[in-house]
């Protein structure tokens, strides 16, 4: 069982490759966000996850509190061996439970056709009339059960800051409470300090992000469908930089374009508005009124 030691404990020394300069897309101005050649050198902390149940085992190595090596291994795929850059990371993770429908239907259909067939073969039947079906039932039961747990999934997952994609996922809990939650703590604090020390724009930020994925698409990492669907989505972002302010023209009839990004100077602007009515008002009804003959 895997648990979180310094990185001086460790024999095996994972290699991580020097971050190459990948051409231009047309749409996206790429330009990076962080040093070229830039290799990570210190490792800080280590966290090793096995469950036996799911077959699976990966291991993580935090570098310079930027960099993470990602190793990985189940029994029916090839070992995955790559990294990725804090910087890209969104800080907050998610809970994420997933149950496998069709295993958890058969579970429960064949659990209670088991409840029955014992009951019936103890109480009503022969003691050998229904056994070999009871027999069957059960373990047909206990098959779906081991299918159930291996293909349902409690995890915590971080996303890419604007491709929303499933960059890296924690095992809860594995391999106990304590490691599992510093550790995510940890890679949640050191995405935050990373990404809040960029100076560069938004799209570059859009654009070094694009690289990442790209570079996840050739290494295997990432399916390229995945990937086509990431590379629309941050071109939208792109497009729509200059579509997330106020569009307000008196020429225009006073009408105002509202998006969800800008609500709280909506808001603002209103309340300003309401409150230079009021006081108008206010003023109006102050005036002295002049005595008639």
């Amino acid at each position: 069982m895997g648990s979180l030691n310094a990185g001086n404990n460790m024999s095996n020394v994972i290699t991580m490759p020097m971050i190459s300069s990948i051409e231009e897309d047309n749409e996206i101005l790429l330009e990076s966000s962080y040093e070229e050649n830039a290799v990570p050198q210190t490792r800080l902390v280590e966290l090793s996850q096995f469950s036996l149940l799911k077959s699976y085992c990966v291991h993580y190595t935090l570098f310079d509190g930027h960099f993470l090596s990602v190793y990985s291994k189940t029994v029916f795929s090839k070992p995955k061996n790559y990294w990725l850059d804090l910087a890209y990371l969104e800080p907050t993770p998610r809970r994420i439970l997933t149950v496998d429908g069709p295993a958890l239907y058969a579970t429960g259909i064949l659990s209670l056709a088991a409840v029955v067939l014992i009951l019936i073969n103890g109480f009503y039947g022969e003691p050998w009339t229904l056994l070999p079906i009871t027999v069957a039932t059960v373990c047909s039961a206990s098959i779906a059960l081991l299918v159930l747990i291996y293909r349902s999934k409690d995890r915590v997952v971080f996303f890419s800051r604007y491709g929303r994609v499933n960059w890296l996922e924690f095992l809860i809990n594995k391999p106990n409470q304590r490691a599992c939650k510093d550790f995510i703590e940890m890679i949640a604090s050191a995405s935050h300090a990373v990404s809040s020390h960029q100076s560069s724009r938004h799209e570059q930020r859009l654009g070094a992000e694009l690289r990442e994925h790209r570079r996840l698409r050739d290494e295997g990492i990432l399916p390229s469908k995945v990937y086509e669907d990431v590379k629309g989505r941050l071109l939208g972002q792109h497009a729509n930089l200059n579509n997330t302010f106020i569009e307000c023209d008196d020429h225009k009839d006073n009408q105002m374009e509202i998006n969800s990004s800008n609500l709280r100077y909506v808001f603002k602007e209103l309340f300003t508005r309401i409150v230079k009515k009021i006081v108008s008002i206010q003023k109006n009804n102050k005036k002295p009124v002049l005595p008639t003959s």
